[in-house]
């Protein structure tokens, strides 16, 4: 199954996301940004998932007190893993503690593949920008793993956009 997210908001307000299938029929959502209290803070953000009847399904949320920081991931309340960007000069690398999986991703970061320790695939996520926004697509291999892909590419999309100052700068607090 293919899920396209595409992305809504600007650098200036909230982060929002649309996630349909290739009908176009609205699966899930998310909602999220670097905000608190309405004054913009790097260091503090949360992307909230939301399925299609409007209801919380999980939420990634960035952790200061690490470093590299790290995104934990949770489903409903229970934080089942984290994401962190490994420091590497060409490939993105991903220090990844959720289910058992890894990723590899291309050195443009126009692509990724989700792969289980022993090597299956589980998903695969391309990514384009149009006018300024990323737009994903989430090709899911496994269908039992639709949820769980599609957290963890929020999870990706989520470090990538923390870990810049409106995209312009690397931010490691």
């Amino acid at each position: 199954m293919i899920l396209y997210i595409e992305q809504h908001g600007s650098l200036f307000t909230k982060d929002e996301y649309f996630v349909c299938d290739k009908e176009g029929n609205k699966k899930y959502s998310a909602v999220g940004g670097n905000f608190l209290m309405g004054i913009l803070c790097p260091w503090k953000y949360m992307l909230r998932i939301y399925n299609a009847d409007g209801t919380q399904v999980a939420y990634v949320k960035r952790d200061i007190w690490n470093f590299p920081p790290k995104l934990d991931i949770f489903i409903g309340d229970n934080r089942v893993g984290s994401v962190s960007r490994g420091l590497t000069l060409f490939v993105p690398r991903y220090n990844v503690n959720y289910k058992d999986w890894r990723v590899e991703g291309e050195w443009t970061e126009a692509g990724y593949m989700i792969k289980s320790r022993s090597g299956r695939e589980i998903a695969s996520i391309s990514t384009q920008t149009k006018n300024l926004r990323r737009e994903y697509a989430v090709e899911v291999l496994d269908y039992s793993e639709i949820l769980n892909a599609l957290i963890f590419a929020f999870a990706l999309e989520a470090e990538m956009s923390s870990m810049s100052i409106f995209g312009l700068l690397p931010l490691f607090i």
